[in-house]
């Protein structure tokens, strides 16, 4: 849900930068539309402790072997699990920095 979320939200405020009259208020608006589904994050920030306390414990050869096979593929460009898990925890600081940014280059 996450993934299909934030592609969602990349094509709206892609489409906000190409249009380029009313950048801060194309982008404040396509925050706003998307606000109500950033609460999924709560769920997944709650449970982040918890999935990787389980990954330890699935320390099992096979699983070993199918996390080294994953890494190594070029698409993965992290070299953990944990490292994937991490990243939708620090998408909303970098949305507030962004915001920040438009703020400060667009008044």
């Amino acid at each position: 849900l996450l993934t299909q979320l934030n592609s969602t939200f990349m094509e709206n405020l892609s489409k906000d930068m190409e249009k380029g009259t009313e950048l801060k208020t194309d982008i404040g608006k396509t925050f706003l539309d998307f606000s109500q589904f950033f609460k999924m994050y709560t769920m997944y920030v709650n449970n982040y402790d918890k999935a990787v306390q389980f990954l330890k414990t699935q320390k099992t050869p096979r699983f070993e072997e199918f996390l080294t096979h994953a890494l190594q593929k070029d698409e993965c460009k992290q070299p953990s699990v944990e490292s994937f898990l991490i990243m939708p925890i620090q998408r909303i600081p970098r949305y507030k920095m962004l915001l920040e940014e438009v703020i400060k280059n667009t008044e």
